[in-house]
């Protein structure tokens, strides 16, 4: 992931409005209620408006800033080459390619009983 420039100060802004209309579903974390709601109106406001830092577009709560997706912000997305999983973070994907690592040592263990079996039969050449 990282931060893509803008020149063009209108064109920014066109793609922010834009951006304001798309949520990210997947960025909700917190339940969006009327107890949470009351709970985040508890909180001193020390930083101001929900703002987006990136491309200023203003936002009616911290919720909704929370699920923007900035237009500034590029994704790049991590595939698993054995199952074809996406992960946005190169982390968590090696994390995911541990699960995997158990069939591939079964492998190896496999072919390694295998050519010990044809070392102590004299039959050198494995199949």
């Amino acid at each position: 992931m990282f931060i893509k420039d803008f020149c063009d100060e209108e064109e920014l802004l066109k793609t922010a409005k834009a951006a304001k209309l798309q949520l990210d579903d997947s960025a909700s974390f917190v339940k969006i209620s009327e107890g949470a709601r009351k709970a985040i109106a508890l909180i001193p406001d020390v930083i101001g408006d929900s703002k987006c830092a990136l491309c200023k577009i203003k936002f009616e709560d911290v919720f909704r800033l929370a699920m923007h997706k900035c237009p500034r912000i590029q994704h790049e997305e991590y595939k698993c080459k054995e199952c074809e999983k996406v992960f946005s973070c190169p982390a968590n994907l090696a994390s995911h390619r541990r699960w995997h690592r158990p069939k591939l040592e079964e492998q190896n263990q496999q072919k390694y009983k295998k050519a010990k079996e044809n070392i102590q039969n004299n039959n050198f050449w494995i199949k």
